[in-house]
């Protein structure tokens, strides 16, 4: 009877050690989560101090939300400029852009479109698009002969090689330039 006793010990001792193990590996498991969710949701908290880089690209988008805001008047655009696509503004055959230029000095770029064919006032959008990325858009008032405006490189996604076009409105006409540039 003692030699039954004693296996019937070690398939108890056997199955406490399978129960032991499984609790144990479980708990590893639920810590292993939580960390997890814990650091996530640190990371995404709105009171997580920020880096200096994604401080002024915050900043410099709060910027040009507020200038977008202010910048929305619809002098110098095309008539019903609210209800019409730039697709549908014709091309003018008198006015033309005769230089795109784009400069880079540390964080400022600094574009500009010198202007032929035309004595008046009108308005500018500079527009930067690359791949896969938001466009990164501003509307000035142009001079007769020149429309400028500076951008900060913390308002774009990633640094590198951009379209840059500017469309100046004039009347009911506009005219367009593009070129290629790099953001470093």
């Amino acid at each position: 009877m003692k030699s039954s006793n004693f296996k019937l010990n070690q398939q108890t001792s056997k199955s406490h050690k399978k129960l032991y193990l499984s609790v144990t590996v479980i708990l590893i498991l639920a810590v292993v989560i939580a960390t997890l969710l814990y650091l996530k949701q640190r990371n995404n908290s709105p009171n997580t101090p920020q880096t200096d880089d994604s401080a002024q690209t915050n900043s410099a988008k709060k910027d040009t939300i507020k200038q977008d805001k202010s910048d929305s008047g619809t002098s110098n655009l095309p008539t019903n400029s609210t209800s019409t696509t730039t697709e549908q503004v014709p091309k003018s055959t008198e006015i033309k852009v005769t230089s795109l230029n784009f400069n880079q000095a540390g964080d400022t770029l600094t574009t500009s479109a010198d202007v032929s064919g035309t004595t008046t006032t009108g308005t500018c959008v500079f527009s930067f698009k690359s791949v896969d990325e938001k466009p990164v858009l501003k509307q000035v008032e142009s001079t007769a002969q020149q429309c400028s405006a500076t951008f900060s490189k913390f308002e774009f996604s990633k640094l590198g090689t951009w379209n840059l076009s500017v469309v100046r409105y004039q009347g009911d006409s506009k005219v367009e330039a593009t070129r290629e540039i790099t953001i470093t």
